[in-house]
């Protein structure tokens, strides 16, 4: 029965009322399966009778897995459908007895039983996964885009009746791995602090402490595009204190630099400055303007020696057994001169 459907594709068809047997969702991104979770149980529950056709099971080790064999059999209860949920069902792997009673479900779908099985940490190439794929439909809920972030996020704040602008979008966003889970969290937070206001602005962020980390970090990739050396020292210094994530910061600014590199040719090749926008894709759109700014700054060979500083330091937080904070302190010293014949040395 196999079917691969997309998150979206999955709310589409319970907008029509079409429920699948069984599903499989996989992935991190816990709060879209949650909300998946939600919409499927709206609409394959009747109202009222969930105390009777609704059960939920995790899979670990005080499962009740005689319970858990039961509800696949049992009948619904003053409705049309049950509905079963088994949370971390890779844990099912390691018991014989319920995993023959899981395969039995799966090859044998009871007309009135929608099955739901959930792992945050699926291996496709398991023949357990691949089994469960081939009778499922199957929804993927990967890490979520930035452009997808910013969505979630905006929608979240709407719900509020509240706005925000991009450049506070975009520092909330400089995490180098943010989940959508940790996001809606501190927006909550940022919400009730900012009040009877109507939007939140970047300088909220720097105000609630909620957000003193990423509000440091958009502070160093500022700092190091103005070469302000003093800046950038004292705004590492709080950085690394905080345990900041050095490959993040590495990233980021890599992705800086590379921009203004290109932007750098284009004006180099008299390019129009009103088409840069549209042929660098950078997006939240304010990025441009702070580029712009760094510009004269910089000469195109400057920025080209600083991208093999930053390549450098990544393989060196890979390869060598120094330290993180060592090797980004050094590469933020370089990167403030990096035509320097008195770079410091590799550690």
């Amino acid at each position: 029965m196999n079917k691969n459907i997309t998150y979206h594709e999955l709310l589409t068809q319970l907008d029509q009322d079409r429920i699948d047997p069984c599903y499989f969702f996989y992935g991190p991104e816990d709060v879209l399966i949650e909300r998946a979770l939600a919409k499927l149980k709206q609409v394959a529950v009747d109202p009222g009778t969930e105390e009777f056709n609704w059960s939920s099971f995790r899979g670990d080790d005080e499962m009740n897995w005689m319970a858990f064999a039961d509800t696949l059999t049992s009948l619904p209860l003053l409705a049309s459908r049950r509905m079963v949920v088994l949370k971390y069902a890779g844990k099912i792997q390691s018991t014989k007895g319920a995993l023959a009673i899981l395969e039995r479900a799966l090859k044998q779908p009871v007309p009135d039983l929608t099955l739901v099985l959930i792992e945050p940490e699926a291996d496709e190439k398991k023949s357990f996964y691949r089994k469960i794929m081939e009778r499922c439909t199957v929804v993927a809920f990967p890490n979520l885009k930035p452009v997808e972030l910013q969505k979630y996020l905006r929608e979240f704040v709407l719900s509020y009746g509240k706005e925000i602008s991009e450049e506070a979008l975009a520092r909330i966003l400089s995490d180098s791995s943010p989940s959508l889970r940790d996001l809606l969290s501190k927006i909550e937070v940022l919400v009730f602090y900012i009040g009877e206001k109507k939007k939140i602005e970047a300088s909220d962020l720097e105000e609630c402490s909620v957000f003193s980390r990423e509000v440091e970090i958009f502070k160093l990739l500022q700092a190091i595009g103005n070469r302000d050396a003093a800046g950038t020292r004292l705004t590492l210094q709080q950085l690394l204190r905080s345990r900041a994530d050095i490959g993040g910061l590495i990233h980021l600014l890599y992705r800086q630099t590379w921009a203004l590199y290109r932007m750098k040719y284009l004006a180099e090749k008299k390019m129009p400055a009103s088409q840069w926008s549209s042929l660098l894709n950078l997006k939240p759109s304010f990025l441009e303007k702070r580029y712009r700014d760094y510009l004269p700054r910089y000469s195109r060979r400057e920025l080209g020696l600083s991208l093999e500083l930053l390549a450098q330091a990544d393989l060196q937080r890979k390869t060598l057994s120094v330290g993180d904070e060592q090797i980004f302190w050094i590469l933020a010293e370089n990167l403030l001169n990096p035509t320097s014949d008195q770079k410091q040395e590799k550690p």
